[in-house]
């Protein structure tokens, strides 16, 4: 039993995989969260703003759910105003969805979706605990191999295409 675990271990986890199909992943995963944040705007003040729909000083109780300390506008409350991060939210989300600077914008997203879980819990329907984990998994994976903004720009740089990732964090 070993020696046949032993004999597929370093094929499964250490072997290449073909990127296109991660390519394809990252375009349709940008596409809905594209989609995602763009149905946002009409209620992102609404939702995420301090005098939106919780509002942060209404009541005078603290509730520790709501504007975590663990999301970027906790620290940023009463700096930048909320209606600044939904344009960088499509920013972040149109370099994932091309595949410019790729693992950045992946952590961006991620940072900004989970601002979001943690200023207004109450809204989460789900979509946003996906993407979560999605982006957080994603940080691991080469998604701009191929099919990408890097890609071509590591091309023109004359350095050679990648069509193959490691097939460890994927697994």
């Amino acid at each position: 039993m070993y020696s046949n675990l032993a004999r597929h271990w370093n094929p499964f986890w250490f072997t290449r995989l073909d990127a296109r199909p991660l390519a394809l992943f990252r375009i349709a995963t940008g596409l809905l969260m594209l989609a995602m944040l763009l149905s946002l705007y009409p209620n992102w003040s609404r939702f995420y703003a301090a005098d939106g729909m919780i509002a942060l000083n209404s009541t005078g109780l603290v509730n520790p759910r709501v504007n975590s300390w663990l999301g970027l506008f906790y620290w940023t409350e009463g700096i930048l105003p909320i209606e600044a991060f939904w344009p960088v939210s499509i920013a972040l989300a149109t370099l994932f969805l091309v595949g410019l600077k790729t693992r950045w914008a992946t952590l961006g997203l991620l940072v900004l979706i989970d601002s979001q879980v943690h200023r207004n819990p109450y809204i989460v329907n789900g979509e946003e605990l996906v993407w979560r984990m999605v982006l957080l998994y994603s940080l691991r994976i080469d998604l701009g191999a191929t099919w990408s903004m890097d890609a071509w720009l590591r091309t023109r740089k004359g350095q050679p295409a990648r069509t193959t990732v490691f097939a460890w964090p994927v697994r």
